[in-house]
C-alpha cells in the first residue's frame, strides 16, 4: 500500500515536502533553544531538572520530523534512480 501511495507523488511535491520538513526541524530547534534559554535565565529553582526535561522534550519532538525527512530523501533517491535507469 505504501509503495503505491509513493508512486503517485511527483518529484516536485517530494521536494516541497522536503523543504517543509527542513523548515519544521530548524524552526522547532530554534524555538526550543529560545525556550531553554528563557528557562535558564528566568527560573532559579531546579534549573538542572528543567533543562533535562526541556532537552529531552526537544529531542523527542524533533525525531519524527527527522524520520520523515529521511523517508522523503529515500523516496526521492529511488525516484531519481528510476528516472536514470528508464532513460538509458
Amino acid at each position: 500500500m505504501e509503495s503505491r501511495k509513493n508512486t503517485d507523488i511527483t518529484l516536485s511535491e517530494l521536494a516541497l515536502q522536503r523543504k517543509i520538513s527542513y523548515a519544521i526541524i530548524f524552526g522547532g530547534t530554534i524555538v526550543m533553544a529560545i525556550l531553554i534559554a528563557m528557562v535558564g535565565l528566568f527560573v532559579k529553582k531546579d534549573v538542572d531538572l528543567a533543562m533535562i526535561v526541556l532537552v529531552t522534550a526537544t529531542i523527542l519532538s524533533i525525531i519524527p520530523s527527522i524520520l520523515k525527512l529521511n523517508k522523503i530523501n529515500a523516496i526521492i533517491k529511488a525516484k531519481e534512480s528510476d528516472v536514470v535507469y528508464s532513460r538509458s
